[in-house]
């Protein structure tokens, strides 16, 4: 066979082709973006025109969204004249379908009492990016003329847990996202329209009144013996004018966030608390999201519990047993809130197999009820499982690649209200039980449990981790550039080499 230099050519080139495709598969871990922060343009509240007495709609959206992972929660608050303006709903937006307020039309914490509009939402199933609408609100005025709408964004974060930043940050210095705020312009209703009810007051609980006994009838005395002096008997004191009870020592110690550690056998069950301790803020604990991650193949977490009051059940939860993530957010209305040591939530756990499995909890956000950040130290212990299988325990199977059925939300959880004013008894002449007094009952806060993503059916993918850092030069890409300088090498020396001719 004849040397051939034009065949050498192409299979050198073929060869090369072969090399720069391995070459970029090799190389491809260094250029994915799965270290990037998911970043926004701005959040925005819509305005709109509106008649007195009629209704309409505003946007509310977050700008500009890019990154790998979407927008997943957010939690946002709008404070507006309540004796001017009016909320009549609130709809989440796809995929935000499951959105959480606090308009409790009758209640003390109603959006219309307290001129502060309180939304949060949560969702794993999509990863929306772009301009993404989150709400729509409708609105009622109540008097002419333009009413501000107040934004303020507590907090949003994509559905892996991090926080989503404004232009120019960094998954390890994110920053502010942007807020452009609205208004409501009120025009005069037309003729003939209803006059809009006027606002709610927020009713108020009158000091107590303390019914004073009467002064005892002092006991007939036996008059001393002739000769004796009496002993003198220490008068009274009156506490000075305008001294108060001593109030309660402050709460020290600094704050810290911390699921509690538990043993059990396979097959049996524990209750694991999620505790917020030493939250001294003086406006109370206000609002909370946090994540927990664990090992599936040791632990199975079956329901997130109801916290202490006023965290009840939480208003947003998902529970994966595939990743090992479970999603906690909630919040209160109430201020002050809650101080000391919290439980915010429980998990309900189930052992799988033998082993010390670690617990990891990120806190991605711990507001005071004034709205204010609170940074706090993180506790995450070890759940053991060992010793002998719980009576009748098996070993749960995989769980399968099916549809799960939609959940239904659960029942509204309460929240303290005012009681209505009263007009106390006047004193009478001797002490007496004082009647109760009648209290409303208390408004339900609204709820909602979010279902989990929709799988595909395919076998579960492995719990995604976050890539470590970049520490140096890439060992996979060094090599593969090395190999190809090789191979380029040899090439060309077959490529040139000639061959002798055959003897004639």
């Amino acid at each position: 066979m004849r040397y051939s230099p034009v065949k050498s050519a192409r299979l050198a080139n073929v060869l090369l082709a072969f090399l720069l495709a391995g070459l970029l598969s090799f190389a491809s871990p260094v250029l994915t973006p799965h270290a990037l922060a998911d970043t926004a343009a701005n959040v925005t509240i819509g305005s709109a025109t509106i008649p007195v007495g009629g209704t309409g709609t505003t946007d509310l959206s977050i700008n500009g969204v890019s990154g790998p992972n979407g927008v997943g929660t957010y939690e946002m608050a709008i404070t507006f004249d309540r004796t001017k303006v009016n909320v009549v709903s609130v709809v989440g937006s796809p995929p935000f379908a499951a959105t959480t307020s606090n308009v409790n039309p009758g209640a003390s914490t109603d959006a219309n009492n307290t001129g502060r509009l309180t939304i949060v939402a949560f969702q794993t199933g999509e990863k929306p990016t772009g301009n993404v609408k989150i709400a729509t609100i409708t609105w009622r005025p109540l008097a002419e003329g333009t009413q501000p709408l107040t934004l303020t964004v507590n907090l949003v974060s994509d559905i892996e847990g991090q926080t989503v930043s404004g232009p120019g940050g960094t998954p390890s210095a994110p920053t502010p996202l942007p807020v452009v705020s609205g208004a409501i312009t009120a025009t005069p209703g037309a003729p003939g329209a209803p006059t809009p009810p006027p606002p709610t007051p927020v009713p108020t609980t009158p000091p107590p009144v303390t019914p004073t006994a009467p002064a005892a009838t002092p006991a007939p005395t036996t008059p001393p013996p002739p000769g004796t002096t009496p002993a003198p008997t220490a008068a009274p004191t009156a506490p000075p004018p305008g001294a108060t009870t001593p109030a309660a020592p402050p709460v020290t110690g600094a704050t810290s966030v911390e699921v509690g550690a538990v043993s059990l056998a396979p097959g049996a069950s524990a209750v694991v608390p999620i505790t917020v301790k030493n939250f001294n803020a003086a406006s109370g604990l206000g609002s909370y999201e946090l994540t927990v991650r664990f090992r599936p193949e040791g632990i199975r977490v079956d329901a997130v519990r109801a916290g202490d009051q006023p965290f009840g059940e939480p208003a947003a939860q998902n529970i994966n047993n595939t990743t090992g993530t479970v999603q906690i957010t909630d919040f209160t209305e109430r201020v002050p809130g809650p101080r000391g040591n919290i439980v915010v939530a429980s998990l309900a756990i189930t052992g799988v197999a033998a082993g010390t499995w670690p617990i990891t909890l990120t806190v991605t956000t711990l507001s005071a009820a004034n709205g204010d950040d609170v940074p706090a130290t993180i506790v995450s212990p070890n759940i053991t499982v060992a010793g002998a299988p719980a009576p009748g325990a098996t070993k749960p199977p995989p769980p399968a690649p099916t549809t799960p059925a939609p959940t239904t939300a659960p029942p509204p959880k309460p929240k303290p209200t005012t009681p209505a004013p009263t007009t106390a008894p006047p004193p009478k002449p001797k002490p007496t039980t004082p009647a109760p007094v009648a209290t409303s009952p208390p408004a339900p806060k609204p709820t909602a449990t979010i279902p989990p993503a929709t799988p595909k059916p395919t076998t579960p993918a492995p719990t995604p981790t976050p890539p470590p850092p970049p520490s140096g030069p890439n060992m996979t890409l060094i090599i593969g550039i090395i190999v190809l300088v090789i191979v380029i090498i040899v090439v060309v020396v077959m490529v040139t080499r000639k061959k002798p001719a055959p003897p004639e």
